[in-house]
């Protein structure tokens, strides 16, 4: 899956005919699935046990928006 996922991003960026905002929009979602991939099959997230982890990191990573969404109103207001 990690290849086929690294496969299509040179893909998507070799291709003349997709816009730039088409190919970061791909680049970003394929790196989003990438992360979740290497987190639950190299890191090994799926097995029992792992529970915790998996809550921290969701927990960082709602704390995480939430700033970036402070930041962006807080810049343009």
């Amino acid at each position: 899956m990690s290849l086929v996922l690294t496969f299509l991003a040179f893909v998507a960026v070799a291709n003349p005919n997709l816009s730039a905002l088409t190919k970061n929009s791909l680049l970003v979602l394929m790196a989003i699935v990438q992360v979740i991939v290497q987190l639950f099959f190299w890191m090994h997230l799926k097995d029992r046990g792992h529970t915790f982890p998996i809550i921290f990191m969701a927990f960082g990573i709602f704390v995480m928006i939430t700033l970036i969404i402070t930041a962006v109103f807080w810049v343009w207001w």
